[in-house]
């Protein structure tokens, strides 16, 4: 055999066999680290997503609560115990300082507000003048069934509760008519809807008029067809309408002013409140979950209940031990109490 022929058949030789199983066995390594990296960032990006959907239904729930509660008792120049107000709209509560900020303990409210089932949670209710004001213009004595206004910049409509003050009185009253949407707008305060069609005070060009209800905040079941519950928020001028999904629980507690100073010495669930006028701030606790199953297994967060104010440790349910649970709370002091 020539040294051509030897040259030739060293360059046709392949691998063995135990090259090959080597080399097999390398590639099973790298393509399952690759598989077990792709799950790994699949799970964590999951998780993340959910986590920052949580968050962001989360902050919009407490923000909207937040600055509701804040403005319990408010009507136009402070605090409503501090003027004559006269209620003379059916079917809203009469405005005091009792009612500007109320609480209902789970299990002793009603089972459902504006048609929606309510599972569990704490209730809170909150009276007061929301938005701007728009000042009178004509029609100011009492004797006059209606009001005259500037304009109509923030959409009063029929059907809404109003509040028209001047600092010292105030009339709550319903809109009865379709009030226009510029120039001099009138506002009908027909008998109908109000048990008078007459104002208590008589109200100057400095009085004004500021669109007034009373929100009620719940959770209620949703129309997920997995199950599911959601923040509510009910109102005398809008009904009822689904403020963030995926809220499984509210439990508020209630800071009290026990010596006068106006800042909160302690804190009762709704049930224990002594006195309501006495209440300067809400601690409202949210449970979020999210919308699929994240997590590998069962986790444990701290949450309270209506039978103490110290949170305790809370596992889900089995059905629900693989979505993420997160507590989000917030302390909101009511404006027209502190100092």
């Amino acid at each position: 055999m020539n040294s051509f022929s030897i040259e030739l058949n060293l360059r046709q030789r392949g691998f063995s066999l135990v090259e090959m199983m080597i080399a097999i066995t390398i590639g099973f390594i790298i393509v399952g680290a690759i598989g077990y990296l792709y799950l790994g960032s699949r799970q964590s990006f999951r998780t993340t997503d959910a986590m920052s959907r949580i968050q962001e239904n989360a902050r919009y729930a407490l923000q909207t609560m937040a600055h509701d509660v804040r403005m319990a008792g408010y009507v136009g120049c402070g605090n409503v115990s501090n003027m004559r107000v006269t209620t003379i709209a059916n079917g809203a509560p009469t405005m005091n300082a009792t009612n500007a900020l109320n609480g209902i303990d789970s299990g002793t409210a009603a089972a459902n507000y504006g048609g929606i089932a309510r599972p569990a949670g704490d209730v809170i209710q909150v009276f007061a003048a929301f938005g701007g004001g728009v000042n009178l213009t004509g029609n100011l004595l009492p004797s006059n069934a209606n009001a005259q206004v500037a304009g109509n910049p923030y959409g009063f409509k029929q059907g809404d509760v109003l509040t028209v003050t001047n600092c010292i009185n105030a009339d709550v009253f319903k809109v009865t008519n379709n009030p226009g949407s510029s120039g001099l707008v009138t506002l009908t305060y027909g008998s109908g809807s109000n048990s008078s069609n007459r104002v208590s005070g008589t109200y100057g060009a400095d009085a004004f008029v500021m669109k007034t209800d009373q929100y009620t905040y719940f959770i209620g079941n949703n129309n997920n067809p997995n199950g599911g519950r959601s923040l509510y928020r009910s109102s005398l001028n809008d009904g009822t309408v689904e403020l963030a999904d995926n809220v499984w629980d509210m439990q508020v507690v209630y800071g009290y002013d026990t010596n006068g100073v106006g800042t909160a010495d302690t804190y009762y669930t709704a049930a224990s409140v002594p006195a309501w006028t006495n209440v300067v701030s809400a601690r409202i606790s949210l449970l979020m979950v999210s919308a699929d199953n994240v997590l590998s297994g069962a986790q444990t967060y701290q949450y309270f209940s209506d039978a103490a104010t110290a949170p305790g440790a809370v596992t889900p349910a089995a059905a629900d031990r693989l979505r993420l649970h997160q507590v989000f709370t917030t302390t909101v002091g009511l404006r027209n109490r502190l100092p």
